[in-house]
């Protein structure tokens, strides 16, 4: 199916239908996750029974599975690949919810019309129109007559053709014959998709020259208004002033005459510092640490960022200034010569390149590399152009899970035995026992993050619309307003909760007494949320995906990314059957293996092991 050009769908899309593509070829699957983020985009075909068949890769006619008709049309010699199939039948039982309505069934199969069609419970599964390719691209017969029964004994009528595609209605559906009897025509104001976006374009590059003509006018005001206040000028007199003076300081007896008289009195501070417990210093953005062995040099910028990235970079500093405490009051301090200096980014987001000597940076994970249809193309580029850079200048990286550090050795070029893995320490969430917060009375489930796409927050709004799901609310915490645009979407109002963004005491809270934790992302770096609810013996349902399923072993139920009735299902157990087994393993191994002292120790035997190389 085609996103864009003579796509029959894109229009509905655009109008706010949403639906179910299927689509095995790897590369047009991107594109219409990438263009189609609010319809259910399938890495499968659909086909007479479940199992495996053959497929171009790349054709650019169409992209559905091959049949052998149009394999003897095709003399340039396709790539074939293979694919998972699912019936038409299977399809709509898991993933369409009983009783709704299906407006549309478009089917383009390239010659397999007729084993697709006849592979659907047309009694039980009735969508209002079904839009069938009247041949395969290429092949000069027309095959109708192999697949046209299949509908017309479901009780289908024929009511218009386009040339290429041929539209049956359902016999419940009659009254919707006169709506096409005729086609797109001046009469419905009908333009293609390109006079459209051209039009878009013109009218968006007039407003853009008209805002740009407005900046440069109050700019250009704005700067003569400066240049004309008596404020201005009196800087610009006092500046001379400083300037004058400065220089003939510099040239003065005073200023020799001062250093001269100085100089023992900073070498005894000096002295009386190296008796103090912690000694912590400052260069040019980095603060140093004395640890038992070397320097190390932690970046500040990541400190100030208020992100995950920043919450970690926090915790690992305010640990390592008590480490490097310790060691100095027990005495353990070796002379500078015999010390090097090491110079540590937390993040890889605050970096500039090119880097010092002697840096080793962390990269928590590559997301936007592995699912570049899911990001701007700015964000790519700043990855394929900055942070490669930085990364490759480097002379060593720490991650956070062994997928992790995979996915940077595949996107990033770096060999794998430059990077090391550190798992994060998990601090645990404080419960306000007093919270003023309102939760459902209903069992009730608990996401806890941004709406980005990779988040896969949909996949658990389309599970609650499943009978499966019933009797289930869903509670989302994260500081996107979108949210209420997507419950709203989907018709959840009063089944699923958005409440903003909340301090820890209040997400404590709601999370403590919620039958689960629901973490549906395609990838994670590391995954947090599962391992702090874990401390409050609340299980999750996860991702079947990294690193949710590398991490966790028990306390935890794991589901198919794309699968809303997979989910459905662990919704009703969680809330009906109890937690799954393991919770209580989950928090010992969560107190003991990802606390933060751990982390630390981890990493400083990282990082001595490297200044020792």
């Amino acid at each position: 199916m085609r996103t864009a050009g003579f796509s029959i769908t894109q229009a509905f899309y655009d109008a706010g239908w949403r639906g179910i593509n299927l689509e095995p070829d790897p590369s047009l699957a991107r594109v219409l996750r990438r263009d189609r983020t609010h319809d259910l985009n399938l890495p499968f075909a659909a086909g007479p029974a479940d199992g495996q068949t053959k497929f171009d890769v790349g054709n650019d006619v169409s992209h559905s599975p091959v049949s052998e008709t149009i394999v003897e049309f095709e003399r340039s010699g396709p790539i074939r690949a293979r694919s998972a199939t699912r019936t038409l039948a299977a399809i709509w039982a898991d993933y369409i919810p009983m009783g709704q309505d299906v407006h549309f069934l478009k089917v383009d199969a390239r010659g397999q019309e007729g084993s697709v069609l006849a592979s659907n419970d047309w009694e039980r599964n009735r969508p209002w129109i079904v839009v069938v390719e009247t041949s395969p691209a290429l092949a000069p017969e027309d095959l109708r007559s192999e697949w046209e029964p299949i509908l017309t004994e479901a009780g289908y009528g024929f009511v218009y053709g386009d040339g290429l595609n041929r539209f049956y209605l359902a016999s419940e559906k009659a009254e919707l014959a006169a709506r096409l009897r005729h086609p797109p025509n001046m009469f419905d104001d009908f333009v293609t998709q390109a006079q459209f976006h051209a039009q878009e374009a013109a009218e968006l590059l007039s407003i853009r020259a008209g805002l740009a003509d407005q900046r440069a006018q109050a700019a250009e005001q704005a700067l003569l208004a400066i240049r004309s206040s008596r404020t201005t000028r009196r800087l610009l007199r006092l500046a001379g002033v400083i300037e004058r003076a400065r220089t003939r300081y510099k040239a003065s007896w005073i200023r020799r005459l001062g250093k001269t008289l100085t100089r023992p009195v900073r070498k005894r501070w000096k002295r009386r510092r190296k008796e103090e417990p912690a000694k912590i210093e400052y260069d040019a953005g980095f603060t140093v640490l004395h640890l038992r062995d070397f320097d190390l040099h932690f970046a500040n910028g990541p400190l100030l960022d208020r992100r995950g990235i920043g919450r970690i970079a926090r915790e690992q500093f305010r640990y390592l200034s008590r480490l490097a405490a310790t060691e100095r009051s027990d005495g353990a301090e070796i002379g500078p010569s015999h010390r090097r200096m090491i110079r540590f980014h937390s993040t890889l987001h605050w970096c500039q390149s090119p880097l010092e000597p002697g840096t080793v940076v962390m990269v928590h994970d590559v997301t936007p590399l592995l699912f570049p249809d899911l990001y701007p193309q700015d964000v790519i580029d700043e990855w394929n152009q900055r942070y490669r850079l930085i990364a490759q200048q480097a002379e060593h990286i720490v991650t956070i899970s062994h997928s992790s550090a995979q996915a940077i050795s595949d996107m990033l070029g770096i060999p794998l035995d430059r990077i090391s893995v550190v798992h994060n320490g998990v601090s645990p969430i404080a419960v306000e026992p007093n919270s003023t917060i309102t939760i459902p009375e209903r069992p009730y489930v608990v996401y806890v993050g941004a709406d980005d796409h990779n988040k896969n927050i949909r996949v658990v709004l389309e599970a609650l619309r499943f009978p499966d799901a019933a009797g289930v609310d869903l509670v989302l915490v994260g500081d996107s307003p979108s949210m209420a645009k997507r419950i709203e979407a989907h018709g959840l109002a009063g089944r699923a909760h958005w409440l903003g963004a909340l301090d820890d005491g209040d997400l404590g809270y709601v999370l403590s007494r919620a039958k689960a934790l629901v973490f549906p992302s395609l990838y994670e770096g590391f995954g947090l949320p599962p391992l702090e609810a874990a401390l409050l013996g609340i299980p999750s349902i996860c991702s079947d995906a990294p690193a949710m399923n590398e991490l966790i072993e028990a306390g935890a139920l794991f589901c198919d990314p794309h699968s809303p009735h997979a989910w459905a299902r662990a919704l009703r157990h969680v809330a009906f059957d109890g937690p799954p087994l393991g919770v209580d393993s989950l928090r010992e191994t969560v107190t003991e293996k990802f606390s933060w002292p751990n982390s630390i120790d981890q990493l400083v035997t990282v990082l001595d092991r490297f200044a020792k190389a």
